[in-house]
């Protein structure tokens, strides 16, 4: 499978909330990043290894709920990629809808995604509480 209908197959698989499906073009040692100043986001920094990513996503979602994951542009150079995505979310205790914007950059190697560095609108998660 190409590295386009891997990353293709992946957001499918967020939008649905499947998290296996999710976590497969990962590899066991993957680094996630939202580098993201602390005093913006409470969601920041860098972690290592499939469990430790889960374990972010699944923070994120203790939050929010995914009403749509849409991914919008995507540019794959070689082992690269570069994603424009949006995803429409709820804020639970609230009940606000917002969009909030993306970008991914993802690095592979052997087929397997070793790098994901998620940029976001801080400013916007923030003021919904996240």
């Amino acid at each position: 499978m190409s590295i386009r209908n891997v990353i293709e197959a992946c957001y499918k698989a967020y939008g649905k909330r499947d998290f296996d499906g999710t976590m497969l073009p990962f590899s066991d040692d993957v680094k996630f990043d939202w580098p993201a100043n602390p005093s913006q986001s409470k969601r920041n920094g860098c972690c290592t290894g499939k469990q430790a990513m889960i374990d972010r996503l699944a923070d994120l979602a203790q939050e929010f709920e995914y009403l749509d994951v849409r991914l919008h542009s995507l540019i794959v150079d070689g082992d690269h990629a570069a994603a424009r995505v949006s995803m429409k979310l709820k804020q639970k205790e609230t009940g606000a809808e917002f969009t909030n914007q993306s970008a991914h950059f993802w690095t592979f190697e052997e087929g397997r995604c070793v790098e994901l560095t998620e940029y976001y609108d801080t400013a916007l998660l923030k003021a919904y509480g996240g």
